[in-house]
C-alpha cells in the first residue's frame, strides 16, 4: 500500500514499530478505531451528506481536529449505503437515526447445505453467482432491470470513494498511520480472512456454520480447504520468504491485516484446526519476513490468546474487544502486542476521573517494556456508544502519559 510519508508519520510509524518489537517507544501508539461514529460526533446525519462527498468529508473528518491518534485502521470505514439503496438490496441499510448502518444477516438468506459440494469445487463462483443472486435479488430480474440498477449505483459510489480519498489525504497530511486500505484491504502483507469466517459470512450463516462443524465436519474441512487455496491464488500469496521481504521494499513496518470472526466462538481445539493451522501455513512465511499483522477479533479470544505464542515473536498484534484486558495480557505478555485499554461502557457511564484512572492503570501495566498499544475495545458506532467528553478526556491524557 502506498503510504505518503511525512516527519510526523515517519516518527509514529518508528514507535509502532518499537512497540512491536518490544522496545519502549518515545511515546505509546494511540489507536482510535469507528466506523459512522464522525458523524454523530460532526451532529449530522450519513443521510444529509452521503450524496455531497465534499460536505460528507468534511462532517466525517471533525475529529480529526478534536482527537490526536496515531493510527486507526482504515482511516474511513463507511459502507456506501446508497449503493445497495439503487440495488435495491437491504444487505446494508440506514438505521432509523439515518447514520449507523445494520447488517441484514439476522434475516439474510443463506445457502443451505446442499451447497457444499458445489462450495468444494468453486467458491469464488458460488459466491460471485449464486450468493450474489440470492442475496441481491435484482440480479434475478431481467437484463435490462438489473443494469438499469447497476448504472445508478455508480454515482453513490463514486461519491463514497470521492469521500474516503479527501479523508485519506487529510489523514496523511496529519501523519496518521492506516493499516490498511477500506476498498481493497490491500497492505504490504495480504489480507487474511479466515476461510470459516468466508463460510459463516457469506455462504452459511453464523447459525448454520457453527451447526455444520458438528452435524457435517468433513465438508466444512474441505470447503474451508477449498477457499484457503482459492484465496492464496486469487490473491497471489508468495511463499518464499526472500521475494517476500524483497517485495517489502525499505517499508519500515509492512503491515497485514486478519479479521477474526467466526473463530471467536471456537473451543481451543478447533481454533487451531481452523484458524491457527491456516494462518501459520498461509501468512507464515510473511510473518517470518518480517510482517506485523493487526488481529480484529470480534469477540472473546481469551481461551485461546496462547496460541499465538505459536507465532514468531512481535508479529501480530491483538485487538483485545471482549475480554478482560488484564487478564488478556497475562496470557500473552512479552510474546505479541496487545491493543487494548478502556471499554465503551466506562466511557458512557463512567465519570471522567474514573476513565483517566483506568487508562492510566493500563499503561502503568501495559507499557514497560513496549508490546502495548492503547485504544478503546470495540469499534465507535453511533452515538450512544461514547459520552464524547470521556472519550476526549482519556485520549488527551493518553497522548501525555504516553511520552517517555
Amino acid at each position: 500500500m502506498e503510504r505518503n510519508k511525512n516527519a510526523k508519520m515517519i516518527e509514529r510509524m518508528q514507535c509502532i514499530k518499537d512497540t512491536l518489537d518490544f522496545k519502549e517507544p518515545k511515546k505509546v501508539p494511540v489507536k482510535i478505531q469507528y466506523t459512522n461514529w464522525p458523524y454523530f460526533y460532526a451532529g449530522v446525519t450519513l443521510k444529509e451528506v452521503m450524496h455531497d462527498p465534499e460536505l460528507n468529508a468534511k462532517s466525517y473528518m471533525k475529529i480529526l481536529d478534536d482527537i490526536e491518534f496515531d493510527l486507526s485502521l482504515f482511516g474511513v470505514n463507511v459502507i456506501p449505503v446508497g449503493v445497495f439503496q439503487e440495488l435495491k438490496s437491504n444487505k446494508y441499510a440506514l438505521a432509523n437515526d439515518d447514520t449507523a448502518v445494520t447488517h441484514s444477516q439476522g434475516i439474510e438468506e443463506f445457502l443451505g447445505p446442499e451447497f457444499y459440494p458445489d462450495i468444494i469445487k468453486d467458491p469464488f463462483l458460488v459466491q460471485t453467482e449464486t450468493l450474489l443472486k440470492t442475496q441481491i435479488p435484482i440480479f434475478r430480474r431481467p437484463k435490462e432491470e438489473a443494469m438499469k440498477c447497476l448504472k445508478a449505483s455508480i454515482n453513490p459510489f463514486l461519491n463514497n470513494m470521492i469521500m474516503q480519498q479527501i479523508v485519506m489525504n487529510r489523514m496523511d497530511e496529519l501523519g496518521i498511520v492506516r493499516l490498511v486500505d477500506k476498498n481493497t484491504f490491500s497492505a504490504e502483507a495480504p489480507f487474511y480472512f479466515g476461510p470459516l469466517s468466508s463460510i459463516m459470512d457469506y455462504f452459511r450463516g453464523m447459525q448454520g456454520a457453527l451447526t455444520d462443524l458438528r452435524r457435517r465436519p468433513k465438508e466444512v474441512k474441505a470447503a474451508c480447504d477449498a477457499i484457503m487455496r482459492q484465496s492464496a491464488e486469487m490473491g497471489h500469496f508468495l511463499t518464499d520468504v526472500p521475494k517476500i521481504k524483497a517485495s517489502f521494499g525499505d517499508t519500515l513496518v509492512p503491515f497485514g491485516l486478519n479479521i477474526i470472526n467466526a473463530e471467536c466462538f471456537l473451543s481451543p481445539n478447533n481454533f487451531k484446526e481452523y484458524y491457527l493451522d491456516y494462518f501459520k501455513e498461509y501468512i507464515g512465511p510473511y510473518l517470518e519476513a518480517g510482517a506485523k499483522y493487526y488481529i480484529l477479533g470480534e469477540g472473546k479470544l481469551l481461551p485461546v490468546l496462547d496460541q499465538f505464542k505459536e507465532l514468531p515473536r512481535g508479529s501480530v498484534f491483538i485487538q483485545i474487544d471482549e475480554d478482560d484486558p488484564f487478564e488478556a495480557y497475562k496470557k500473552i505478555k512479552g510474546h505479541q502486542t496487545i491493543c487494548a485499554g478502556i471499554s465503551l461502557s466506562l466511557l458512557k457511564y463512567g465519570t471522567k476521573q474514573e476513565c483517566i484512572d483506568y487508562a492510566k492503570k493500563c499503561f502503568d501495566t501495559f507499557a514497560p517494556g513496549g508490546g502495548f498499544i492503547f485504544m478503546h475495545n470495540k469499534t465507535l458506532v453511533s452515538s450512544k456508544d461514547i459520552n464524547n467528553e470521556n472519550l476526549l478526556a482519556v485520549y488527551e491524557f493518553a497522548n501525555e502519559y504516553g511520552k517517555k
